[in-house]
């Protein structure tokens, strides 16, 4: 068998690399498909329940399981049942004639209410402890400039057979704000009219040092006759949020766009799917113990004290919600709308003591990072009656696989703990690189080795390998059985030399858990580190706009910015592919263009990946390449010694 040229090992590499990554993606795939083919088992009747009868606009389709397959119908028009309610029946609170906001201040979140309906209008997360507007506070609901808007977050639905009370959300309710004793709590109570003997009582509760807000809606009959609150799939109270997740007031990248998703925890799985515009709601009609939306850095997630909301939850895009293009830009994702429903409620004629119900939730908005939804975890242990029941922490990295995730979370932990050393979250990434290359490095160094000396021992025997391939140029098979004696009599392994490709694979796990941390650590957003203004973003060296003088603003997938990070990077690989070529039996033109093509097509492939991640690979590649002269003069001085 002829000796492997460099072209070869390239070749071989990327078509294992393209294998694993294929693997990896089938199989998270398929995970996908069995979720979703499970979900609609336990979410699908006969018919959808109609959706236009809240305003939605869209219709319901027809969807079959069966042994050999998902069969999906043609939607059907959504029919609007006939409703006892007229436009008189639902009314303002008396003496209450006009709408008013509400503000409410913690060092966590900065909220403003409205008293038409009880929602919010604004809810920012005070991430550097202040109301200053700048990249660290976020605003989680959208600001949308079309005025045809009218649903907001934390809406209440119920029914009383086909009547709807969805429109209490947009009367104007009483409202009253109070304060604890210790300043630490601030009650705002939302109190609607009295509709056909039924009266909703929203009362949110602020705490100042959490990312949890209290909410508990109560509902009472006022009428003589017994009230059953439920729907054909038997649901009962249904508390929503959306549409959509977060207000971004820096550039928004595909990263941001691949991250935003619907969470929903039923028992121990956590189903993770986004709904499609004009399709079907995504429902999940097991008992939910938490659910809602979450983009790469934050969440937002309802979780009811009914624990498990027996009720489950239904996550769909609304058609009346999508955004017109002004407001499209501002958007991570669909204009998702999450609800989570009780089970069906019966509530006795007044005065019985059991004419209201009151269903008590916890809403988390804030960060998605181990110290955040830690702390919140035990407050939700009290909540919940017990530990363990709720664990928000799984919707770290819920996409990966159970040991990708863990790996992802190890590592997450390791670099919180450099930074905690080192104060730089830049410097911890570099420490951490040097940490994991140290961990890897006996293996990589013996296998680099053992490439290595293959190599030398291959150009030693090049003259008897020429001499065999003009021999048998034209008798493949003699050839391969001549090579083979040869390499044989001279105890030479022709394959040693795939041994240097051990390292790659070693590393590639360890590369992705990489890649999904650092590109989810909520902890690199608008950290600084030398020139680099943002880890969670490319680096920004310069705007285009600044290098041109204002000729060119903006390139084809470079964007408006030089990112220098993915230039440092191709310099590093082709002085490493370079360096490796040296040592390479053959120096055909073919190896040059494969050796000039990987450091030149690549750092375009990655220019907008996020600088952390850059300064990660940076930094690997920069120690790989003083790895392979340190262990070229190690052979040099055993052959030497020996």
């Amino acid at each position: 068998m002829d000796q492997m040229s460099e072209k070869q090992r390239w070749i071989l590499f990327f078509a294992i690399a393209m294998a694993v990554i294929y693997f990896y993606s089938v199989q998270t795939q398929k995970r996908q498909l069995a979720q979703e083919q499970e979900r609609q088992k336990e979410a699908l009747a006969q018919q959808h329940e109609n959706w236009a009868a809240q305003g939605d606009g869209l219709s319901s389709g027809v969807l079959t399981i069966s042994d050999t397959g998902t069969t999906v119908s043609a939607p059907q028009p959504a029919q609007r049942p006939a409703a006892k309610f007229s436009a008189q029946t639902f009314r303002n609170y008396p003496g209450v004639s006009s709408e008013e906001t509400i503000h409410v201040h913690t060092k966590r979140l900065d909220v403003t209410l409205t008293n038409r309906g009880g929602r919010p209008l604004s809810w920012r997360l005070l991430l550097n402890g202040d109301s200053s507007v700048d990249l660290h506070n976020v605003e989680l609901i959208p600001q949308r400039t079309d005025p045809d808007v009218i649903e907001r977050p934390l809406e209440v639905m119920f029914k009383k057979f086909d009547d709807n009370y969805g429109p209490l959300n947009q009367l104007l309710m009483l409202s009253e704000t109070t304060e604890s004793e210790d300043g630490e709590t601030t009650t705002v109570r939302f109190l609607s009219a009295i509709v056909e003997g039924v009266q909703l009582e929203k009362i949110y509760r602020f705490h100042q040092n959490s990312w949890l807000t209290e909410l508990d809606l109560r509902i009472t009959n006022h009428s003589p006759l017994r009230l059953a609150i439920g729907s054909d799939g038997g649901r009962g109270v249904g508390l929503s949020w959306g549409p959509g997740l977060i207000d971004y007031t820096e550039e928004i990248t595909s990263s941001d766009k691949r991250y935003f998703n619907v969470l929903s925890m039923t028992g121990d799985k956590l189903y993770y799917k986004t709904p499609k515009p004009e399709k079907d709601p995504l429902e999940i009609k097991r008992p939910v113990s938490w659910g809602g939306l979450e983009s790469r850095f934050f969440g937002v997630f309802i979780i009811p004290r009914e624990n498990p909301a027996e009720g489950g939850s239904v996550a769909l895009v609304r058609s009346r919600n999508m955004p017109d293009e002004e407001d499209r830009k501002n958007f991570i994702g669909l204009p998702v709308s999450y609800e989570l429903y009780s089970g069906a409620l019966a509530l006795q004629p007044a005065p019985h003591e059991a004419s209201a119900a009151t269903l008590a939730y916890q809403l988390f908005t804030g960060p998605k990072d181990l110290h955040s939804l830690g702390d919140v975890n035990e407050t939700l242990d009290d909540f919940a009656g017990k530990p363990g029941v709720i664990d928000l922490k799984r919707s770290l990295f819920a996409s990966s696989w159970n040991w990708m995730r863990f790996l992802c979370l190890t590592l997450y932990r390791a670099l919180n703990k450099v930074n905690e050393w080192t104060g730089s979250w830049g410097l911890a990434i570099i420490l951490l690189t040097v940490l994991v290359r140290l961990i890897t490095h006996p293996l990589s160094h013996k296998a680099m080795k053992e490439q290595a000396k293959a190599m030398e021992s291959m150009k030693l025997l090049k003259p008897q390998i020429d001499a065999i391939n003009e021999k048998y140029k034209n008798d493949p098979g003699k050839k391969q059985t001549a090579l083979m004696e040869m390499y044989k009599k001279n105890g030479v392994n022709p394959f040693a030399q795939l041994k240097g490709c051990l390292p790659m694979f070693i590393q590639f796990p360890i590369f992705i858990a990489l890649y999904y941390m650092l590109n989810q650590s909520i902890k690199l957003r608008g950290a600084e580190f030398m020139f680099i203004r943002d880890l969670s973003q490319p680096d920004h060296l310069i705007a285009f706009a600044t290098m041109t003088g204002g000729a060119i603003k903006k390139l084809p997938w470079l964007g408006e910015y030089f990112n220098i990070l993915p230039i440092l990077w191709g310099l590093t690989q082709f002085s490493i592919t370079k360096f490796t070529s040296q040592s390479s039996l053959n120096q055909d033109p073919n190896q040059k263009i494969m050796m000039y093509m990987f450091p030149i097509v690549f750092p375009v492939l990655l220019y907008t990946m996020p600088s952390g991640l850059m300064l990660y690979w940076l930094v690997s590649n920069i120690w790989q390449f003083g790895h392979q002269i340190y262990a070229k003069r190690a052979i040099h001085q055993d052959a030497a010694e020996a």
